[in-house]
């Protein structure tokens, strides 16, 4: 399993920009999400997998860009 932090550019509320990365991200299988602030992204996956592509795409649909 690893654990990642993804810088997130775009968020500029801690309210509804939060929401809308938590809830794109609760729809990514086999995701675990540690935490969702203001510009970042806690999350933890198996590596073997292509969950790191998907949470990446579930950003940007949510409109947002992530950084690493």
């Amino acid at each position: 399993m690893v654990t990642e932090t993804i810088k997130i550019e775009g968020m500029s509320c801690a309210g509804a920009c939060v929401r809308s990365v938590k809830q794109a991200l609760s729809e990514v299988e086999g995701l675990t999400i540690k935490e969702v602030g203001l510009g970042y992204a806690n999350v933890v996956y198996d590596a073997s997998t292509d969950t790191a592509k998907l949470t990446r795409q579930a950003i940007q649909e949510a409109g947002f860009k992530p950084v690493n």
